[in-house]
């Protein structure tokens, strides 16, 4: 660390929104937020447009827009091609906020943060879990970090699966997501303990996954609302709120009164009624006509495309769970 430098601590919340922590926190829901929100200061910051994960937290942490830092999505075509590949940190072309950090000889932490795959050199260590394509590549900066973090963390969990939602088992979800989330925030204080870089940024991002999924149960006004699961899962997505708000009070107790502490968010949430389907539309007005071919010969080879198959993976953020159960 440099001397008499100040340390600061970034939490990265994936889709969290103050239409639910404002009132939940003024209900005493949420203690530790609403400690937060009284002792400093806090505000609505504009996302990029399309508010989606890959461009918003890459301009969040390069000050820059993605006309400038080149992550426009999670996919990407190649020129001359409509083919389909993933985004990653590769495509980034402007540094963040760890490489200013690094070069000016801060040490800096990196956790878990979206579009840090490959992990990059950094003056300190780069841990990337949410994005990477498996738990079998090496997503760790450096390399050996990966085996130090399995042999101190024992169960750690660098994703969360999908495999119980696609099955239509929420509950096997939640269950899977509370050790998830409970082996991330082992991991974070273990890091911070062992390397008290200058700068850490701790990512969360199962509550984007979560709110996707869960908002009808607690939703009475939603097309796909089923008051039987309500009773079930309606406080699903308070209570793991409540988990994050014990997550935070923890990786604050790790951190010293001078360390300034910041939490963030790439877009918002809420629910989704409706949603417009272009070609459809400008179908109904005779704008558009299909072709003649053969639907059945077209469907068969749109489904065996490998980049439709790859882009359904990513936007799904099912990659995790398939290299798990599909070796």
């Amino acid at each position: 660390m440099k001397s008499g430098s100040t340390k600061i601590l970034l939490i990265g919340l994936d889709a969290a929104t103050f239409e639910l922590i404002k009132p939940w926190a003024s209900q005493g829901l949420l203690p530790v937020f609403r400690d937060l929100m009284k002792r400093g200061t806090y505000g609505f910051l504009e996302s990029t447009i399309p508010p989606q994960t890959p461009p918003a937290w890459t301009s969040a942490l390069t000050g820059k827009n993605p006309g400038k830092h080149n992550i426009f999505d999670f996919l990407k075509t190649g020129r001359g091609s409509y083919d389909l590949t993933p985004v990653n940190s590769t495509d980034r072309k402007t540094s963040a906020i760890w490489n200013i950090l690094s070069r000016a000889g801060y040490k800096v932490g990196v956790f878990n943060v979206p579009m840090t795959f490959p992990p990059e050199d950094v003056n300190g260590f780069m841990l990337c879990g949410f994005l990477a394509p498996s738990v079998d590549c090496v997503y760790t900066s450096p390399g050996h970090l990966k085996k130090e973090l399995l042999q101190n963390v024992k169960g750690y969990k660098a994703s969360c699966s999908l495999g119980p939602l696609i099955s239509g088992n929420e509950e096997a979800f939640l269950q899977d997501l509370y050790l998830y989330t409970e082996k991330q925030e082992e991991a974070a204080l273990y890091l911070y303990d062992r390397y008290r870089p200058d700068f850490f940024m701790v990512g969360l991002f199962a509550l984007d996954t979560l709110q996707h999924y869960f908002w009808r149960h607690m939703d009475k006004g939603h097309p796909l609302h089923d008051p039987e699961k309500s009773r079930k899962f309606g406080d699903a997505i308070l209570k793991y709120y409540q988990r994050l708000d014990k997550l935070i009070k923890r990786l604050l107790e790790m951190v010293d009164e001078e360390t300034v502490v910041s939490i963030i968010s790439d877009h918002g949430a809420g629910p989704l009624h409706k949603e417009l389907r272009a070609n459809k539309y400008l179908e109904s007005l005779g704008l558009l006509l299909r072709s003649k071919a053969n639907y059945a010969g077209r469907i068969k080879a749109a489904a065996l495309n490998k980049e439709n198959m790859r882009r359904a993976v990513y936007r799904l953020k099912i990659g995790p769970f398939l290299a798990r159960y599909f070796p």
